[in-house]
């Protein structure tokens, strides 16, 4: 019967999926910038102290300052592949409502786990009053 109803399926398919925001993709770039900037002044600092007993502090802050960097790099891959992820999830209504009725109309041929955890995935509550059973999407 849920196949049957293309309302029920469209209404549950047009629910936004809720997700917390991810990192700031720009801002990550921004700051990735702003420390290299930072690493290649050191460098010019530390050329002019070679021998000096102070380099050995520019280099202490330049392998901080590159453990930051390599953190911030590695955040905007992160930030780029959740982006990517969720184009990638953004389909049409249509599409949505679609692959639910496929669903639904290949149910019985996966295993009871599989059923169920698919089951628990689309249906919000279920109320049986002897007679009816009732879903809600």
């Amino acid at each position: 019967e849920i196949e049957a109803d293309p309302a029920m399926i469209r209404a549950y398919a047009a629910e936004p999926v809720v997700r917390e925001p991810g990192p700031d993709f720009d801002k990550l770039r921004r700051e990735a910038s702003a420390v290299k900037d930072k690493i290649c002044r050191l460098t010019d600092q530390l050329e002019d102290l070679a021998g000096s007993p102070a380099a050995r502090h520019v280099i202490v802050r330049i392998e901080e300052l590159d453990g930051r960097l390599r953190e911030l790099e590695r955040q905007q891959v992160d930030a780029d592949a959740r982006m990517r992820e969720r184009k990638a999830e953004e389909k049409t209504l249509e599409e949505k409502a679609g692959e639910i009725a496929e669903l639904v109309r290949g149910l019985d041929s996966f295993t009871p786990e599989e059923r169920n955890r698919i089951l628990r995935d689309i249906v919000r509550s279920c109320t049986w009053d002897g007679e009816i059973l009732r879903l809600e999407l």
